[in-house]
């Protein structure tokens, strides 16, 4: 089920890794909030500790000027979600199945 979901009408993410918790929260409220928690449970969510790996230097660099963002929804499932195309992993086309 689609639905006219516009990706301009959201904030970009507050957070490298996408969007965090508290953010999202202010984006998808009461019941909306509910179905999306129940439809991430088959996605994968990232843990924003304020640092990343750094090939480069073999090592952990600060990342999002050292704060600590908890658990981040990556903005591919939160526009899957918002935009209703919740059935078909990575938005391929039918020929992509």
């Amino acid at each position: 089920m689609k639905n006219s979901f516009n990706p301009s009408n959201i904030p970009e993410p507050g957070c490298e890794m996408g969007y965090p918790e508290s953010q999202l929260r202010e984006i998808i409220r009461g019941q909306e909030w509910l179905q999306f928690l129940d439809w991430m449970r088959g996605q994968t969510t990232g843990i924003c500790d304020g640092t990343r790996y750094s090939h480069a230097f073999e090592e952990y660099v600060e990342a999002c000027d050292g704060e600590k963002h908890g658990v981040v929804y990556y903005a591919v499932d939160v526009g899957r979600f918002l935009s209703g195309d919740r059935d078909n992993p990575l938005n391929l086309g039918t020929s992509g199945l």
